[in-house]
């Protein structure tokens, strides 16, 4: 083992070092375990890569500092994969963006080399050129800390689409081989008329073109979420509105059906009179089947009570045993039209998905569990499949997302509350937890 050889992969894992911080800042919420533990595993795999690039230095295929290069990239690219609960294409997009860094810190520092030893080669790289790509990475680590955590780490946390990202991981790995190329084998070259100073533009434009292609990326990438968000939004109103409709259907009808009671009373009160109580049976009994909706008191909303009896009697229609529990105060510590739209959609998902069960039931429970909180459970049982994709689940009486559920999800989170979907031997189970301030 040369001298040489131990110069170029302690070279190679000195700039990891910096590497390392810029290939974390977008991904800090998707570690699989704590910085601290992070950064013993980094240390290690350190070490294993110093190791295992004794015996890759003595290759002579390729030139040393080349392969090692290549080496650390594919060895410490299976490392960070592992540490990251992150899509392939995701996490190989943000290490090859930094690899691309790396790349041009190389070129930084060959330059300084070229103006301080014109005779060296690339291969023989001065102190003072890597004292300035040390410095160089170093400094890079504070001056991208923003942009990678604000706009890649945005890309990376709502930014979906395995197409676009399996489209766009080919451009970085592109820009690294350009950088790998662009950097001067042989530094007299450099001296041949104005080389430097075209060198020097051409670079520049290069940098300014891949900077303004990360912008652009980004900004397609924000405006087309941020339509896909609108038209979601859209939706949920649309599907709120339904709701609301529903709704408002149910108490007209209710307060139709108490209108009209009057006019039976009296019509009762006459077949007393006339003590006909065989027509006054067959009247009353008719009446009884010819009501559509019960009003069933379960809490001083009367909207609440309205839906919930809407969907007491369309289950009874279906022969769906209910159990109802509800435990609410006088006063609901939540917005009426947010627990209604909520319990409108759970109740009519749990309707769908008992159709086809044998013993079709569906169980709901709302209890205030304290002076801040709101628990809700329902529970029914179910028979088609249930399908999920990046933790939505899909509708089964369309293409696409549940609309439903996505919606409670929705109102869940603006109390800072949570949602959690249990699918346990074919009972699907929906369990809230509301934080009321």
């Amino acid at each position: 083992m040369n001298t040489l050889n131990i110069f170029n992969i302690l070279y190679t894992c000195t700039m990891l070092i910096p590497l390392m911080f810029l290939c974390i800042f977008p991904v800090r919420d998707y570690l699989r375990c704590r910085a601290s533990a992070l950064l013993l595993r980094s240390a290690a795999c350190l070490v294993g890569f110093f190791l295992l690039s004794i015996p890759v230095s003595h290759l002579t295929i390729l030139p040393t500092r080349f392969l090692l290069a290549m080496f650390a990239g594919v060895f410490f690219f299976y490392f960070y994969q592992q540490q990251l609960e992150l899509p392939l294409n995701k996490s190989l997009f943000i290490f090859l963006t930094v690899y691309m860094i790396s790349g041009f810190s190389r070129i930084f520092a060959t330059l300084i080399d070229v103006s301080l030893h014109p005779d060296n080669t690339y291969q023989d790289i001065s102190v003072e050129g890597f004292l300035f790509q040390l410095a160089f990475l170093t400094l890079a680590d504070f001056v991208l800390y923003l942009p990678f955590t604000k706009y890649l780490g945005w890309l990376i946390a709502h930014f979906h689409s395995k197409v676009i990202w399996n489209y766009v991981c080919p451009f970085p790995f592109l820009c690294v081989i350009v950088t790998y190329i662009l950097i001067p084998h042989n530094y007299s070259w450099m001296y041949i008329g104005r080389a430097r100073f075209m060198y020097i533009s051409v670079l520049t434009c290069l940098i300014i073109l891949i900077v303004l292609l990360y912008m652009l990326f980004y900004q397609f990438v924000h405006t087309f979420t941020e339509k896909q968000n609108l038209e979601h939004h859209n939706e949920i109103l649309s599907i709120q509105g339904a709701q609301y409709q529903q709704l408002l259907n149910s108490v007209r009808e209710n307060s139709r059906i108490r209108h009209d009671f009057r006019h039976q009373l009296i019509v009762i009160s006459e077949l007393l009179n006339q003590k006909d109580y065989a027509r006054l049976d067959t009247y009353v009994s008719s009446y009884i089947q010819s009501a559509s909706t019960e009003l069933t008191i379960y809490s001083d909303s009367p909207a609440l009570n309205a839906i919930l009896s809407y969907y007491e009697s369309l289950c009874r229609d279906r022969n769906i045993r209910t159990e109802f529990s509800l435990k609410l105060p006088d006063q609901l510590p939540i917005s009426e039209q947010d627990l209604c739209v909520m319990m409108g959609n759970l109740l009519e998902n749990a309707v769908y998905g008992c159709e086809q069960a044998e013993a079709p039931y569906i169980q709901l429970k709302l209890v205030q569990t304290a002076s801040s909180m709101l628990a809700m459970k329902i529970r029914n049982p179910y028979t088609d499949a249930v399908k999920s994709r990046n933790g939505s689940f899909l509708s089964s009486r369309h293409s696409g997302f549940g609309q439903g559920l996505e919606s409670v999800r929705i109102i869940a989170e603006k109390y800072h509350g949570c949602m959690e979907i249990q699918t346990e031997q074919q009972i699907f189970t929906v369990k809230l937890l509301l934080q009321l301030t």
